[in-house]
């Protein structure tokens, strides 16, 4: 077995497939950011601001900021109807990362 030479691990290392599966870590990492996240793995119609502010028994204000980071990276979209929003797992992005 040939072992790549030190300048092939150097790219990789530096690549932006490493830098942005980093940045996924670091937003998924976080420990109110998961539990959304397994709540709406195992929800796969989707759940509230509310519904997850209950569950994870915090405010909805707080949801929301999560929230709001899960959606910039895009591990989360919402379905808006009337004044409400469900959010839904993007699983595709996700998955990789779950247990």
């Amino acid at each position: 077995m040939t072992v790549p030479s030190t300048e092939t691990f150097q790219k990789l290392l530096t690549s932006k497939t490493v830098k942005s599966g980093h940045a996924m870590i670091r937003v998924i990492g976080g420990l109110t950011r998961y539990r959304i996240i397994v709540l709406l793995k195992n929800v796969p119609s989707g759940l509230t601001v509310t519904g997850l502010a209950r569950i994870l028994d915090a405010s909805p204000s707080q949801v929301s900021h999560q929230i709001r980071i899960l959606k910039k990276y895009h591990l989360v979209f919402g379905n808006p109807s009337g004044r409400t929003v469900t959010y839904r797992l993007n699983a595709k992005l996700v998955e990789p990362f779950l247990i």
